[in-house]
């Protein structure tokens, strides 16, 4: 993590980046959101995506950013506004969510990014099944809600047939 923070501060002061480089450092901080090294991941993501689109790095292209990169932009934007919104505070999280989101919408626009919440999703559900961790069930049951709402809750209760699924499903119901 240092040493990617460290790429990217010595890449703003020059104001260039070697593209091979950038990818070393965007696949370090996916292994780390893959991880579930959510705050590594933000970082990363944040020291390097963050100045990219305010193009105070550039890198060498007269292309677009990802037809440049061996890595999605897009993926990388995705994954780090989901590592913001699990390591920010629940009072802070839409303003520090909505700000991650500004900052990279020159390269990465996302028009949806509940969707991009629900591919996160779709991690979360396959990491929860590895293992009965309490608090990843409890992050996938948030996700699934806020990108498709008691339909997608009640299909979770339904495939998991975990009891507390059907609780946070019926309490989405019931307004409790």
């Amino acid at each position: 993590m240092r040493e990617a923070e460290g790429f990217a501060a010595a890449a703003r002061r020059l104001g260039y980046a070697d593209p091979n480089a950038v990818d070393h450092h965007l696949r370090a901080a996916t292994t780390a959101f893959l991880a579930s090294d959510y705050a590594a991941a933000r970082r990363i993501f944040d020291a390097l995506l963050r100045p990219i689109a305010a193009a105070d790095i550039d890198l060498g292209q007269d292309e677009l950013v990802d037809e440049v990169l061996g890595v999605s932009v897009h993926d990388c934007a995705a994954r780090w506004v989901a590592s913001v919104y699990v390591t920010s505070r629940p009072a802070d999280r839409p303003d520090k969510v909505l700000e991650a989101l500004n900052a990279v919408d020159a390269v990465a626009p996302m028009a949806e990014p509940l969707a991009a919440m629900g591919r996160w999703a779709a991690l979360l559900q396959h990491e929860a099944a590895s293992g009965p961790r309490w608090h990843e069930r409890s992050r996938l049951r948030e996700a699934v809600m806020r990108a498709e709402g008691t339909a997608g809750l009640a299909r979770l209760a339904r495939t998991s047939k975990c009891p507390e699924d059907a609780r946070a499903w019926c309490t989405a119901v019931t307004g409790g």
